[in-house]
């Protein structure tokens, strides 16, 4: 029986929200040059001396809001999602699966992950972005620290899936559940995370991949275009994102008398700052007080079972391809 090793990359986060942390997690992150394409000589002294000072003890506020238990939602879920899928794929005949999280900053790192496949029995590793939609920002970062290093075993890296029938299924059968006992929603906005729009000169087909999700979703769930919108969120830095920013659809749709929305992430596979705080806190928060009246979260597929299925599913059409 063949024994495939699987990671499930996701972006990580800190390991506590502790200000020190934080500012470890922020420097890697922000030092990635698919991230911040400034010249190093200037960005790395700027982001060490004046930003981090400024952001970090920002970040771990909101992080102090979201933290659980088991402690950063993302790892922990990508962490749970990781079983869930390994016991679902593990169902199927001809393949031993093994399946670990990963993440691009942070723990468990990527590196330390990919070197327990590569001393590990397994034939064959496969890299799982959990990204559904491609980006310079995620994807290609993912792909870019795979080649800083050698491994003996062969490597199927799975780039994107935003258009994979199981995934799209996944998230009709997801909002199905969260529309069925809700009055008359009167708008839904599908929010996905920005990017700045230079990306768009350098061939990157994201924004593209978001507006043709969304385009896909609303024929599944046979919405009328009046009831929906997509926006962008997350803006880090200056220069010009992609548009519309979140935050004004929301302000807009309370100051035009919309009483009820739901915003919904398909771009986001687990929960995590950007979800729980930026959404369900702090937008949440500029839309009541713009004059709305009713602000539902729906929130990311997660570990449940539409998730665990399509993520088996995604994972068993790339091995007969």
């Amino acid at each position: 029986m063949s024994g495939i090793g699987i990671l499930l990359v996701n972006t990580g986060s800190p390991d506590t929200p502790k200000v020190g942390d934080i500012k470890k997690y922020l420097f890697q992150f922000l030092m990635d040059p698919h991230i911040v394409g400034l010249p190093v000589w200037f960005w790395k002294p700027f982001l060490k001396y004046f930003l981090l000072p400024v952001r970090a003890p920002k970040s771990s506020r909101r992080y102090q809001t979201i933290w659980g238990k088991n402690g950063s939602p993302l790892t922990s879920t990508t962490q749970q999602l990781s079983v869930l899928v390994e016991k679902e794929l593990n169902r199927l005949p001809d393949y031993q699966f093994s399946v670990l999280p990963a993440m691009r900053y942070g723990n468990p790192p990527l590196s330390s992950q990919l070197e327990q496949f590569e001393n590990s029995d397994v034939e064959k590793i496969i890299i799982f972005p959990l990204f559904p939609q491609t980006s310079h920002t995620t994807t290609e970062s993912i792909r870019y620290e795979l080649t800083q290093f050698s491994t003996r075993k062969p490597i199927l890296f799975i780039d994107g899936y935003w258009n994979h029938p199981a995934y799209l299924i996944a998230i009709k059968s997801h909002l199905n559940f969260h529309r069925k006992n809700l009055p008359k929603t009167e708008k839904i906005l599908f929010s996905f995370h920005g990017t700045p729009e230079k990306n768009t000169r350098i061939r990157d087909t994201y924004e593209e991949q978001c507006r043709k999700t969304v385009r896909k979703i609303t024929e599944a769930l046979s919405l009328p275009k009046y009831s929906w919108d997509i926006a962008f969120q997350s803006k880090f830095g200056p220069g010009k994102w992609t548009e519309p920013s979140t935050r004004r659809v929301l302000e807009q749709y309370a100051k035009n008398g919309v009483d009820f929305v739901q915003v919904f992430c398909p771009g986001f596979a687990v929960d995590c700052l950007e979800t729980l705080h930026e959404i369900d806190i702090e937008l949440k928060e500029a839309f009541l007080k713009s004059g709305g009246k009713n602000f539902q979260f729906v929130p990311a597929l997660n570990t449940n079972n539409y998730h665990c299925i399509a993520l088996a599913k995604i994972i068993t059409s790339k091995l007969v391809t």
